[in-house]
């Protein structure tokens, strides 16, 4: 493999995205395959539009850029020389860049080095081809870690998912920059994994909410009415900042989860965008998210005190300048409210965790929790309790939980 012409193209590994691309890497494309002696007048547009060659391998692209792709990794096997510490250091960089420009969680960056660092750094994965991963060498890593140490101890679940989301961030890394073709470390299968199940830390005690809902109540902010509403719901905090009037039903006591607010990134722009599907639903045919959930008292009054404040607006909660809430924001508001409360911060993700943590100590039967949060595998609902106790969800249970 010519690994000069590879690095060279490192660039265009980390930046692709499947858009437009400009000049210059079209050219620096079209120099790539001619020493590899393939001729460029093969490539002609047919009549609908689309680009067409039929050697060394057919293709055919909407975009002469996605053809040139295709024959430089059919060429050069583009990412086969990456091994999973690279991509580690590639995709962390990135995110590192991210996070100083405020766009993500400084504390999510911290788990994905803390785990690298404590458990996947020591394992054989690291110096393994990235490409030349397999589910089997995963699962055979995480029953390694999770298997007790010399004192008899076990990681906890938690830990475990921190590790596997470290995984994850690399395999999607490689996959979005074309490293790699297909994402095996996506649903492994890790519930039969015996780990210290005790208390996990990421959220708030009966305790730390009574507090937080003291500091909230008391201030007229949007922000502490998004998130006292997060503490009715078992929603993610992307599903409530695209909530719409028209979405909730004053008289029945429901809301409608259809929609979130997601983060796009658009010629080095970062936009935050309304989008009809949910987190479970963006990959699938059936969106498990979409779901009608029931409110209880403390929710209604958060949503008549905001329809009192934004009457005419189309989304419930609203910015000063009249546009959507995002999460980064709303976090920062958490923790300013934790601090006055003195209650140790937790993102608005916890809050979700605690929701359904209480569910369970209710005894709500697991596959009610999975609707209600909108889990398309029971498994993920699973990860949060392990009781086996069964009853059914209902308002009187939602008074009391939430």
């Amino acid at each position: 493999m010519n690994t000069d012409l590879i690095n060279s193209f490192e660039t265009v590994r980390i930046h692709y995205s499947g858009c437009a691309v400009d000049g210059m890497l079209t050219k620096e494309y079209e120099t790539a395959l001619k020493k590899a002696g393939f001729n460029l007048s093969s490539i002609c547009q047919i009549r609908d539009g689309r680009y067409k060659t039929s050697a060394p391998i057919q293709v055919c692209r909407k975009k002469r850029i996605d053809v040139l792709k295709e024959l430089y990794i059919h060429y050069y096997g583009i990412g086969s020389t990456y091994t999973l510490r690279d991509v580690f250091k590639l995709a962390t960089t990135e995110y590192r860049k991210l996070v100083d420009n405020g766009h993500r969680e400084e504390n999510t960056y911290d788990h994905y080095t803390g785990a690298w660092n404590r458990y996947i750094s020591k394992s054989d994965l690291p110096d393994m081809k990235i490409s030349s991963i397999r589910r089997r060498h995963l699962l055979g890593f995480y029953s390694d870690i999770t298997a007790p140490d010399s004192n008899g101890k076990r990681i906890t679940r938690s830990t475990l998912r921190n590790v596997i989301t470290t995984i994850n961030l690399c395999f999607d890394y490689a996959l979005d920059c074309d490293i790699i073709e297909n994402n095996v470390a996506m649903n492994i299968k890790t519930d039969k994994l015996i780990c210290n199940e005790g208390k996990s830390h990421d959220s708030y005690t009966a305790y730390e909410v009574e507090c937080l809902r003291k500091v909230l109540q008391e201030q007229d902010s949007v922000y502490a009415r998004i998130i006292r509403l997060d503490f009715c719901l078992v929603a993610r905090i992307g599903e409530l900042e695209a909530l719409k009037w028209q979405d909730i039903d004053f008289e029945q006591k429901t809301v409608r989860i259809h929609s979130q607010i997601v983060r796009r990134k658009r010629d080095g722009q970062i936009t935050f965008e309304y989008v009809p599907y949910t987190k479970t639903g963006r990959h699938s045919v059936m969106d498990m998210g979409r779901r009608t959930l029931k409110l209880n008292s403390k929710a209604m009054e958060v949503l008549r005190e905001q329809k009192r404040i934004n009457p005419f607006g189309e989304f419930v909660f609203v910015s000063e300048a009249g546009t959507p809430l995002i999460t980064n924001r709303i976090n920062e508001h958490l923790k300013k409210f934790c601090k006055m409360a003195d209650v140790p911060y937790l993102s608005t993700h916890s809050i979700r965790t605690t929701n359904i943590t209480k569910l369970f100590d209710m005894n709500v039967a697991p596959t009610k929790i999975q609707v209600a949060a909108g889990h398309s595998d029971i498994r993920t609902t699973n990860g949060y309790c392990h009781s086996e106790k069964c009853d059914e969800i209902d308002v009187d249970i939602l008074e009391k939980a939430l």
